[in-house]
């Protein structure tokens, strides 16, 4: 039987809001976004350059996050993503110009097959903008965390 569970990518800032988060009651959205890809209810999709760049960015010291615990968290993310949602990257897209080390996020998403992007800082994704406002590309929705909860509902 196919798996229905959307995939989904979650950009590194979700990724360090639910870490950052999980202690907080009730739990922020982005703590809700990663329980949903640990409770299998979504397929987190992620690539070995998005896990580097999570734990780099885990290291920065505004964060208090030893590295020790960066590399467990990758490691909860990478074994979340399992062999099927964890994909390569080539750079081969090229379409963010605010941030063009955000390239990575739309790439590993259509490589991934993901259906939605999920990101805190949908701004460096502005330019993808619709007529209708909404962000896509190549038909993939990009959400806030939130707007992610509040759709799967």
């Amino acid at each position: 039987m196919a798996d229905r569970a959307p995939r989904v990518v979650f950009d590194t800032n979700v990724q360090i809001s639910a870490l950052l988060g999980r202690r907080r009651d009730p739990p922020t959205p982005p703590v809700t976004c990663l329980r949903l890809a640990l409770d299998g209810l979504v397929r987190l999709v992620t690539s070995p350059a998005m896990v580097a760049e999570l734990v780099r960015a885990l290291c920065y010291p505004k964060l208090r996050v030893t590295i020790e615990e960066a590399h467990e968290f990758a490691a909860i993310i990478t074994a979340t993503a399992g062999p099927t949602g964890l994909v390569h990257t080539a750079g081969s897209i090229d379409i963010l110009r605010r941030d063009p080390s955000d390239n990575i996020v739309p790439e590993t998403a259509v490589r991934g097959a993901a259906r939605y992007v999920v990101t805190g800082n949908t701004a460096d994704f502005a330019e993808l903008n619709e007529p209708t406002g909404a962000l896509v590309f190549r038909g993939i929705r990009i959400l806030t965390p939130r707007e992610f909860v509040d759709e799967l509902g």
